[in-house]
């Protein structure tokens, strides 16, 4: 089962239904009614229950979750909105004895939109080497829905500061992010795709923000990182 979020659910306000909010089963397709509705229903309720969270949530995908939006930046998928909530099968028992049959029941968050990544705006005004400054330690205020009380939990936190542990010498390291940078600048230059796209955009009457310079917006945005790095390692105290 997948439900997606797209809007403050436990307030549930200014909510346009056709695109703040949405639900898909997926399988199986006869399990139908309140019963699909459920999974959905008890997030939305019972997110401020720390007990509920870690029973039906797996606590290395939130760390890896917020990991991911603390690095990098990502404004616009925390708190309220663009991500996922999945459960692999929702006719299974969250209480049953064999733990691979248990953990089918529980909830993954991933996710999705990320174009307010490394320091970006979704309007394209952060470029050219102004970015947002949204620090880590505001992020780890505001936790994700529904997971609420999680963020002040000791074992949580416990994991949250060893994915970063393991993450800064893996896929968050700085010369991992420059390399995937630099990789898709060199795609996008080479190909010639980057110069059609800024002689598509120099062509309408009304123009999106964009930089006509990728090589040196790349270099700022590397920079950018080296120093969110530094904050990551300052937030959970790490020092080389």
């Amino acid at each position: 089962m997948i439900l997606k979020t797209r809007t403050n659910l436990v307030s549930m306000t200014a909510c346009v239904i056709e695109w703040h909010n949405a639900w898909e089963l997926t399988y199986p397709d006869e399990y139908g009614g309140m019963q699909a509705w459920q999974p959905l229903q008890d997030a939305i309720l019972k997110g401020n229950n720390k007990d509920y969270v870690k029973k039906y949530f797996f606590l290395q995908n939130l760390a890896d979750y917020q990991i991911l939006i603390m690095a990098l930046s990502i404004g616009d998928n925390w708190s309220n909105k663009n991500h996922f909530l999945s459960i692999r099968n929702i006719t299974k028992d969250i209480d049953d004895a064999d733990p691979t049959e248990a953990d089918r029941r529980r909830f993954v968050i991933t996710p999705w939109d990320l174009d307010t990544s490394l320091g970006g705006s979704y309007n394209g005004s952060f470029y050219d080497g102004t970015y947002s400054d949204w620090a880590p330690e505001d992020i780890a205020k505001n936790s994700p829905y529904p997971i609420f009380p999680i963020s002040s939990d000791e074992e949580y936190n416990a994991i949250l500061k060893q994915r970063w542990i393991e993450g800064r010498l893996g896929a968050f390291s700085v010369n991992s992010i420059c390399t995937k940078l630099e990789g898709y600048r060199d795609l996008f230059i080479q190909s010639g795709a980057w110069q059609r796209m800024v002689e598509h955009f120099n062509s309408q009457q009304y123009r999106p923000e964009y930089v006509n310079d990728l090589e040196r917006e790349i270099e700022y945005i590397e920079e950018w990182y080296k120093d969110r790095f530094r904050q990551m390692d300052a937030y959970f105290g790490i020092e080389e």
